[in-house]
C-alpha cells in the first residue's frame, strides 16, 4: 500500500505544480492515481484471499495435510506482475511529466535543474520496480519472502518515492548542501515560486 500512497503523494505534488492550466494532464493523473491505489488494494486482498485458512500461506504443510485449500499460485503471481508493471510505468510517468512542466516555469536554470533532478528520482523507482516485478514470479513458491532481496528492492523504491514526493525538504537539502549560499541561507523550506 505504501507504493500506492507514495504515487498518490507524487501525483498531488505534480497537480499542485501544474495548476489549472493543464486540465487534460490532471485528468490523466487522477485516473492513474486511482488505478494505482485500486491495483495495490487488490494485490493485498488477493494475497490474503488465496488460501483458506490464511495460515497456509506461510505453513504449506496445511495444504499437504488437506487442512487448507489454496488457489494456484500462478494467479497471484500473474496479477502481481501486472500490478508491478503498472506501478513501474507510473514511476516513470511521474518522473517525466513534471520535467515537461517545470522546464516551462519562469525560474532560474539552476533551480529548474535541481527540481528536475529531484523529481527524476522516479526513474530510479521505476528501475527498482521493474527489477522487483521481474522477481515476483518467486511468489509461486509460497515461501517466506520477507528476508529476500525483494524486501530491499521494495524499500529502495519506496525511498525514491519519498524523496520525490517531499520536494520542499529535498530542495532545502539541495540548496543547503549541493549549492550552498551561506549569505542567503535560511531554515525556511524553499518553494517553487521563489527566485
Amino acid at each position: 500500500m505504501a507504493l500506492g500512497t507514495g504515487k498518490a503523494s507524487v501525483a498531488f505534488l505534480i497537480l499542485r505544480i501544474m495548476g489549472k492550466s493543464f486540465w487534460r494532464r490532471a485528468f490523466l493523473i487522477y485516473g492513474a492515481m486511482i488505478a494505482s491505489f485500486v491495483f495495490c488494494s487488490l494485490a493485498i486482498i488477493l494475497t490474503f484471499a488465496q488460501c483458506r485458512p490464511v495460515e497456509a500461506l506461510w505453513n504449506p504443510s496445511l495444504v499437504e495435510m488437506g487442512k487448507a485449500r489454496c488457489w494456484p499460485p500462478a494467479r497471484q503471481a500473474d496479477f502481481s506482475v501486472f500490478a508491478g508493471s503498472w506501478l513501474a510505468f507510473m514511476d516513470l510517468a511521474m518522473a517525466i511529466i513534471p520535467i515537461t512542466i517545470i522546464w516551462k516555469l519562469q525560474i532560474s536554470l539552476q533551480r529548474k535543474v535541481a527540481i528536475c533532478c529531484l523529481m527524476g528520482c522516479g526513474v530510479f523507482a521505476c528501475i527498482s520496480g521493474a527489477i522487483k516485478t521481474s522477481k515476483l514470479l518467486q511468489l509461486t513458491a509460497r515461501s517466506d519472502l520477507t528476508c529476500t532481496h525483494l524486501s530491499s528492492i521494495r524499500a529502495f523504491e519506496i525511498s525514491m518515492l519519498t524523496i520525490e514526493s517531499d520536494i520542499t525538504v529535498s530542495l532545502w537539502i539541495w540548496n543547503a548542501w549541493v549549492i550552498p549560499d551561506k549569505e542567503n541561507f535560511s531554515f525556511i523550506p524553499l518553494t517553487l515560486d521563489q527566485e
